[in-house]
């Protein structure tokens, strides 16, 4: 399995829509974009340093403290899902999917999936990412 850090813009495309959708299932400081984008980084980043160590992370020059927060446009219900699969497999190294943020996230997701044709065009046409 591999990991790689998602583009910030993703993440708070993510954040946007989770926020407005379901703020309900995000603990009470996760409910703006901004922090639960700021924690799903600090989640992804978490995950990557389980995965490679703290020495990959230098050596590839990622930024412990990407967090450049900036409203964006909201995409697609189906871009939403796959972008969202895309983040929890990103997630998935070490102990990531055991914290709390993770498995809130992983329900969403559970939740929306049986309304998602992932044998469509659409979603083959969706990023990854």
């Amino acid at each position: 399995m591999s990991c790689w850090i998602m583009e910030e813009k993703r993440i708070n495309e993510l954040a946007a829509e989770i926020v407005n959708l379901y703020p309900d299932r995000l603990e009470e400081k996760q409910r703006s974009t901004e922090s639960l984008a700021d924690a799903m980084l600090a989640l992804n980043i978490d995950a990557y340093r389980q995965r490679y160590g703290i020495q990959m992370m230098f050596e590839n020059n990622i930024d412990l403290d990407r967090r450049n927060w900036k409203p964006l446009n909201t995409f697609s219900p189906v871009q939403f899902f796959k972008s969202l699969q895309c983040f929890l497999y990103q997630c998935s190294e070490g102990d990531a999917d055991e914290k709390p943020l993770f498995k809130a996230l992983d329900a969403i997701r559970d939740f929306l999936a049986p309304g998602v044709n992932q044998n469509s065009k659409e979603y083959d046409a969706a990023e990854w990412g």
